[in-house]
């Protein structure tokens, strides 16, 4: 519970970079949508009369431009998209020519069930290369910027002046350098860390209940040697500072 406390501003960190990338992210919808129906247009007219096979079939085909669209997700997503194409690709004598539906059915109007091979083949090629490794990516790119930049305006560097001032004032109350200081000792180290300008007091003393969890994370010692878990709790030079520098973040 204490580190899901302790990490609710990265959370909310998160919500706001999100949030702020929906404008960009509506914008980068619209280019893949308009992208998306494009190319159904063409899947329309180069392979609505395919026939059926293993990847083109009732659900994944291109008779009209709303299932071309659909089609096109999942090829997008790379669900299979291979058997699409080769289905699409299918010609003589697997399939029945434009001049063989006219002979059966006596109409000179007839169209037969063909794809086109290298059709086929520059069509889901470059549909799948630029919508699958440009658009397809640019929704993650748009989120990490937005990510980075709210991380940037709040983000907590851990300089080593802050380390030295925080070295020094906990000298001030450990002179003989044995790394530990009794708990009650927290609130003067942290008062004298905020009295010389350190970040590090100056966020924990500015709110009681950051002292408090601050406080309670420094005493449960994470890979506590067995033999001090039963010693009365005690504050640590390094897990101290870790805890101080994460309540900064």
């Amino acid at each position: 519970a204490l580190r899901l406390v302790r990490r609710v501003k990265r959370f909310f960190l998160l919500c706001r970079s999100f949030a702020a990338a929906m404008p960009r992210v509506r914008s980068t919808t619209v280019l893949l949508l308009l992208f998306i129906f494009v190319f159904a247009l063409f899947g329309v007219q180069l392979f609505a009369g395919v026939r059926f096979g293993t990847g083109i079939h009732q659900l994944n085909n291109f008779r009209t431009t709303l299932e071309g669209m659909i089609t096109l997700v999942r090829v997008m997503t790379g669900e299979n998209w291979q058997t699409t194409m080769h289905d699409c690709q299918i010609m003589a004598p697997l399939c029945t020519t434009n001049e063989e539906a006219q002979e059966i059915f006596g109409d000179p109007d007839a169209v037969g069930d063909c794809g086109s091979f290298f059709g086929g083949l520059l069509f889901f090629d470059i549909f799948f290369f630029v919508s699958n490794n440009i658009l397809f990516n640019l929704f993650v790119a748009v989120l990490l910027d937005n990510f980075f930049s709210f991380h940037g305006q709040d983000k907590f560097v851990l300089t080593s002046s802050l380390m030295d001032n925080y070295q020094q004032t906990w000298k001030e109350l450990d002179p003989e350098g044995t790394g530990m200081l009794p708990l009650s000792a927290l609130r003067t180290l942290v008062t004298r860390l905020h009295a010389k300008g350190n970040f590090l007091g100056t966020t924990v003393a500015s709110e009681e209940l950051r002292f408090r969890l601050v406080l309670i994370e420094a005493a449960s010692r994470p890979n506590k040697p067995e033999a001090s878990r039963v010693e009365k709790p005690q504050l640590h030079f390094s897990h101290l500072l870790e805890v101080l520098a994460l309540h900064c973040v």
